[in-house]
């Protein structure tokens, strides 16, 4: 959170020169530092709204609430996504005339989405990559594999995924069994969620996902002791 304090409010005397363009370069930055894993994420936004503000404006984290005092006149922005709430945006008024916001009421609100996104984003990729850490450390699965995956996230059945593939419905259990393995889950809806996380799996159509299937070569020396 910023140095910016109540008292402090009536000290301010020069309109927030911020615009819509700064704003909108700033979205970026949001996003970017929401998509590391930098365990001091949250400070950072925090930080940065106060950096933007020319700390005209300032995070009070849901947690926080209780124990934060808000200048009077000050303009109150939820930062929710959805149904979660993770705090408000306060900013304080323009001392000569207390109706008015030093950060254009737009302006706001839209700096209050893009925190709420950078949160939402962060908390959700941390708890993803908690989850299925393990799968990154791992070989990438065979092609057959992964066109068996890609299939049974799709929502085919055994008989489905065996017609499709031109192979029988013992051979999909195999490949069903194998899947669950690598990603250490015991039903098809964990596994469709593993696979998206870890790039196996994209639920739009026409993007290609992250993890690109690759030939499986064989070891020079296998080769050699073959021909032997």
């Amino acid at each position: 959170m910023n140095d910016i304090h109540p008292e402090q409010a009536s000290s301010l005397s020069d309109p927030l020169p911020l615009d819509e363009r700064s704003l909108l370069l700033s979205l970026g930055w949001f996003s970017k530092i929401a998509e590391q894993a930098d365990p001091n994420a949250v400070a950072l936004i925090c930080q940065k709204v106060a950096e933007i503000t020319s700390g005209y404006a300032y995070i009070i984290l849901y947690n926080q609430e209780h124990k934060t005092v808000v200048a009077p006149a000050s303009t109150l922005i939820p930062i929710t996504f959805l149904e979660r709430m993770y705090g408000t945006l306060v900013v304080l008024a323009d001392p000569r005339s207390p109706l008015v916001p030093l950060v254009p009421f737009q302006l706001a609100q839209m700096l209050a989405l893009a925190c709420a996104l950078a949160f939402r984003t962060l908390e959700s990729n941390a708890y993803l990559r908690s989850q299925w850490q393990h799968v990154e450390q791992q070989k990438p699965l065979r092609g057959r594999q992964q066109e068996a995956l890609q299939l049974m996230c799709e929502g085919y059945g055994t008989e489905e995924i065996a017609e499709k593939m031109c192979i029988t419905p013992a051979t999909v259990r195999k490949y069903r069994e194998s899947i669950y393995r690598y990603f250490g889950v015991d039903s098809v809806e964990k596994v469709s969620l593993a696979a998206f996380v870890s790039g196996y799996f994209c639920p739009v159509e026409g993007l290609t996902p992250l993890v690109i299937p690759q030939k499986q070569h064989k070891a020079p020396g296998k080769l050699r002791e073959r021909r032997k």
